[in-house]
């Protein structure tokens, strides 16, 4: 896929974070997103499983477009991370910063990961 299909695959995902009427902030995915991080815990009903899974579906979005991120927020993960660890970053990051609740998930995410793994010789 090239440079350009990934910008605009990435413009769709953070223009259609409203398709279901939500404000896609860390608000509206914290509950899903602390689900999915759960070792415990199932979704009890459908509707707790969309939320796990617009959590999980934003999360690997990013994840996976992060080579078409601008250099000043790109972040550069491990060659193999462990499963559930990306979605267990965001939750932590949520924790460490509740004054960022009302931003844009999106935004969130690629905080928190560049928070974790920041890039080499990254400005």
């Amino acid at each position: 896929m090239g440079k350009r299909s990934l910008l605009i695959a990435f413009a769709v995902i953070l223009l259609s974070s409203n398709a279901y009427g939500a404000d896609g902030t860390g608000h509206t995915h914290e509950f899903g997103c602390r689900l999915l991080a759960s070792e415990t815990r199932l979704p009890s009903d459908k509707i707790e499983a969309v939320k796990v899974g617009e959590c999980s579906g934003a999360i690997d979005a990013v994840f996976m477009l992060r080579r078409a991120l601008d250099h000043s927020i790109r972040f550069c993960p491990p060659p193999r991370v462990a499963f559930g660890q990306n979605v267990k970053i965001v939750v932590k990051y949520l924790d460490d910063h509740p004054e960022q609740m009302n931003d844009d998930f999106t935004l969130l995410v690629v905080r928190a990961f560049n928070q974790v793994w920041p890039c080499p010789n990254a400005n």
